[in-house]
């Protein structure tokens, strides 16, 4: 644990899942494994997500323990992800390729700082971990190249 966060005693771990919990998870992993739901649905029948338990039980705790309700929203989010072309971003950002197509570390620092110009994004203090919150003034947005 974190100094930062042991003064504040924020685990740096969730808890464990209880009895309750391990059995809606796995409830939640027929739900995600049945192919032909998820067609029905028009959702992807596979994503890197679904195998990830503490993604697993991030979604299951936000709808607080109903299998169903974490599953439609997990596969919505899997949905999303592939509409949005996350797993590219992802994948470019851990490559080192900026989004105009430059690659190296330096090429993402030129992209954010580029973004950044306007003014529309700025850090304002921490949160309870100690991770910067950044804020943006959307009525600042003007990025029209969102290739």
């Amino acid at each position: 644990m974190s100094d930062f966060a042991a003064e504040l005693d924020v685990p740096d771990v969730p808890p464990s899942p209880s009895e309750e919990e391990s059995a809606a998870l796995r409830a939640m992993k027929t739900l995600l494994a049945d192919a032909g739901a998820a067609e029905k649905a028009g959702t992807p029948a596979e994503d890197p997500m679904y195998g990830d338990e503490k993604a697993l039980m991030r979604y299951l705790r936000a709808r607080k323990g109903d299998p169903e309700a974490a599953a439609a929203m997990m596969r919505a989010t899997a949905a999303w992800r592939r509409e949005f072309g996350w797993e590219a971003i992802h994948r470019m950002a851990s490559k080192g390729v900026a989004l105009d197509g430059s690659e190296g570390d330096s090429a993402i620092d030129a992209t954010v700082r580029a973004e950044n110009v306007t003014g529309k994004m700025y850090v304002r203090g921490n949160d309870r971990r100690g991770h910067a919150a950044l804020y943006m003034r959307s009525r600042l947005e003007n990025t029209f190249n969102h290739d």
